[in-house]
């Protein structure tokens, strides 16, 4: 057929099944005058897309078969036509639009990987470990291309003597590209992931702290040894125990003193304060609600009687009768009067629970009426358990002497 003296189209006009024509016509169609082309490009526009762009192929008119499958949505097929052509961000933008984010970021990858290191029972990164120490350093380039590790790939491919191989992978890829379509598209853990299997740690913190992670990467961060940057994250994640590392390391007493006053870390204050400032620990000791620790303080400071009222207030009496003060001749009085309060109370509130102590406190106290009655007391007590003994011992405190004889009498027998 001289297709030269024929109207293409008023042959296609003629014919029922044009698409089978058409399909046998595409073998001719770098012979087709430009005006014939165009006549089969419009008819096969109506009858196969995708024999469309075969035509435009054939043409070698590579731009406008891709945008041909563009315009028809089919995404999918414009992004494998852009990777044959190596359009890689052409292909990228369209397996975008296609929703097949995987396939967008293995174009700049440049393999195809795993996102998880498990499926089922396979564990892929424990096989990479096994292979890595065993020495089978190709299988060990093969687990790792496989889960998107592409420097260490290259690096195992070069211990196993392929050259070429780590070359070309290192060439074809680029982890970073990669990473950010996975973040452009919401998935920031998987974009995560992948930076870290490439060991960008850098962009990896950079990716948390874009997505609000801020504990997160400044772990990354402490983790790398980068205590500046892990403590400018631990602040905007308002962690205050990594703050307080971070001060810690860095050596940075004033800022470390300022944050725990700002958080309110009263028990740490008065630890700092503890030997430089007695008065200042006091103060904190008492706020963080250990009274006998803020005694201590205001005994060291000289503040003797302060500190027998601050226990006394707050019910510590043993607390203030074991304080070792070091008295002036003016604070004697004023600190007699206290203790005695102490020993007061104790001997009260032990009368209901433990008699012996309470007997000790009266004792102290001098109140002879007081403690006899209740050495009496614990003399009675001992004798109807058959302590005779302590029975005697507590009768003679109370100076009863019948009852010093009759329990006297009961431990002899």
């Amino acid at each position: 057929m001289d297709l030269t003296t024929i109207d293409l189209g008023f042959v296609l006009d003629q014919l029922h099944d044009k698409k089978v024509f058409l399909e046998k016509l595409l073998n001719k169609a770098n012979s087709l005058t430009e005006k014939d082309f165009n006549t089969a490009l419009d008819y096969t526009l109506r009858e196969d897309v995708d024999l469309s762009v075969e035509y435009l192929k054939r043409r070698d008119k590579k731009e406008e078969a891709v945008q041909l499958y563009e315009e028809t949505k089919k995404y999918v097929n414009a992004a494998k036509l852009c990777q044959k052509y190596g359009w890689k961000d052409k292909a990228v933008k369209n397996y975008e639009l296609a929703g097949e984010i995987q396939l967008a970021v293995e174009v700049y990858l440049g393999v195809s990987y795993k996102t998880e290191t498990k499926e089922g029972k396979k564990d892929y990164s424990l096989e990479l470990t096994t292979a890595e120490e065993k020495g089978d350093y190709e299988k060990a380039a093969k687990l790792a291309k496989n889960l998107g590790m592409i420097n260490k790939a290259a690096q195992h491919f070069k211990k196993a003597g392929k050259q070429e191989e780590a070359e070309e992978l290192l060439k074809n890829s680029n982890p970073l590209l990669a990473a950010r379509v996975w973040e452009r598209n919401g998935k920031v853990l998987h974009a995560i992931n992948l930076l870290s299997r490439n060991e960008f740690f850098d962009e990896m913190c950079e990716v948390k702290k874009k997505a609000n992670d801020f504990l997160s990467a400044g772990n990354s961060y402490f983790s790398r040894g980068k205590h500046e940057e892990a403590l400018d994250c631990y602040r905007k994640a308002n962690y205050s125990e990594g703050i307080e590392k971070m001060l810690k390391h860095l050596g940075r007493t004033e800022e470390l003193i300022l944050h725990w006053e700002k958080t309110g870390k009263s028990d740490l204050l008065a630890e700092y304060y503890e030997e430089k400032n007695p008065m200042k620990a006091a103060v904190h000791y008492e706020s963080a609600k250990n009274y006998v620790k803020a005694g201590d303080c205001l005994v060291s400071a000289g503040k003797n009687i302060s500190a027998l009222k601050l226990l006394i207030d707050h019910g510590k009496y043993e607390a203030a009768l074991k304080l070792k003060l070091n008295l002036a001749k003016d604070e004697e009085e004023p600190t007699k009067v206290l203790l005695e309060y102490c020993h007061e109370r104790l001997a009260e509130e032990y009368e209901s629970s433990n008699l012996e102590k309470s007997l000790e406190h009266y004792i102290l106290l001098g109140n002879s009426e007081k403690f006899k009655k209740v050495a009496n007391k614990l003399s009675k007590d001992h004798s109807a358990k058959g302590n005779f003994k302590k029975a005697v011992t507590y009768a003679e405190i109370a100076g009863n002497n019948s009852d010093v004889l009759k329990a006297a009498i009961k431990w002899l027998e």
